[in-house]
Formats: structure tokens, sequence, C-alpha cells
């Protein structure tokens, strides 16, 4: 059982200091995951995350620090998020691209505020890019006997035309099996400066 206990939080109470933890190469979700490492610095009652760090599936490298509360079951942060092959990284988490061309989906550069709880997770303040895209919003997900998904996004150009897939071949390529992005009700509110549209701008 490795979820933390009130008497694991106060045991380390009266110690104040840092925890370091590195790994070269790892395997998560059937995929090797490199230069994870780890660092927490305890002072007096906070523990902070000075940084969290891996590079996952397309070269991806996520950066994470922040705060834990509320004896661990809250994290607030900040996230970062860099990559030259996003469509890997989408696929590592079963996210079905099979009617996007292989063309797209490539280099993406986000960053947000970060919620952890039990049972969600807040993506807040997103700035990035994808592609040629620039791309504000945030994204709140929630899981328990409904799994649920809130996105409210503004994309400022989308030529739609180079995304769609026109070959007849629907095969799911996913790196991994695990559907870890199942939800019962998924909401969108989707806002467009510009549209491109086969060949017609909207």
């Amino acid at each position: 059982n490795s979820e933390i206990t009130n008497n694991d939080i106060s045991y380390w109470d009266k110690y104040t200091g840092k925890f370091i933890f590195s790994i070269g190469t790892s395997k998560l979700l059937e995929y090797p995951i490199r230069n994870l490492s780890i660092e927490i610095n305890k002072e007096q009652n906070d523990y902070l995350l000075n940084s969290a760090n891996a590079t996952f599936p397309g070269n991806t490298n996520i950066k994470v620090d922040g705060l834990f509360k509320n004896k661990f079951s809250i994290f607030e942060g900040s996230a970062d998020l860099e990559s030259e092959n996003i469509r890997d990284f989408y696929r590592w988490l079963s996210i079905d691209l099979n009617n996007i061309s292989d063309t797209r989906l490539k280099k993406a550069n986000l960053d947000s505020e970060v919620v952890f709880r039990k049972g969600g997770a807040t993506f807040a303040g997103i700035k990035g890019k994808i592609d040629s895209s620039n791309i504000n919003g945030e994204i709140r997900l929630r899981f328990g006997d409904i799994n649920t998904a809130f996105a409210k996004l503004k994309i400022d150009s989308l030529n739609l035309d180079p995304y769609i897939n026109t070959s007849e071949i629907s095969e799911n390529n996913n790196i991994n099996k695990t559907n870890l992005l199942n939800f019962d009700i998924m909401n969108f509110d989707l806002e467009l400066d510009n549209l491109l549209l086969f060949k017609n701008k909207y």
C-alpha cells in the first residue's frame, strides 16, 4: 500500500532537508521513460517540489514544480512541455489519431498552471504552440464513477486541410493498449480566430 498516511507525514515533520531521486531509463506503459529526476525540499512544514523532469515518447520533455498541500492530498504548481513529436506522446496515452495525417501534430511547446488532487486535475492558463497554431485556455479532468473532461481553448489560426488523413487505413497503432483517457462526458468549448477547411477560409 503506497498511500501516504498521517503517521508518515508526522514522522517527517521534525526533519528539514532535500530528497533527490534520479534514474537514467525506466519503463512505463510498455515504453522507455528517460532522464527521470525528482527533487523535493522540506522547509519547516512545507514540501516543495523543486523540479520533476522526464523525457517521454516523441522526445517529449515534461517539467513540473510546485507545492504539496494538505498532507500531500493537493499539489499546486506549474508544468512545461516541449516535444519534437507530440503525436507519439498522444499515441502513448492511447489517444486515437488514426484519422489525422502523420505529417501533423509534431512540434509542441506548452506551459500551464496545474492543480492535482484526488479525483481530478486542472490545467489553467495554458499557453503555447502545437505545429503552427497558438493555443490558450484551460482543461479540467474529473475521475470517479463518471469520468469527465472539460476544455475551453482558443486557437489563433488552424488550417485543417493538412490534418485530414485521406488514407483508408485506420488501424490502431497506439504504442500501448491501455486507454488512459477514457471519459464518459467530454465538453469542448473551442474558439477559432481563423479556420481554413477545404481551402475555404472561415
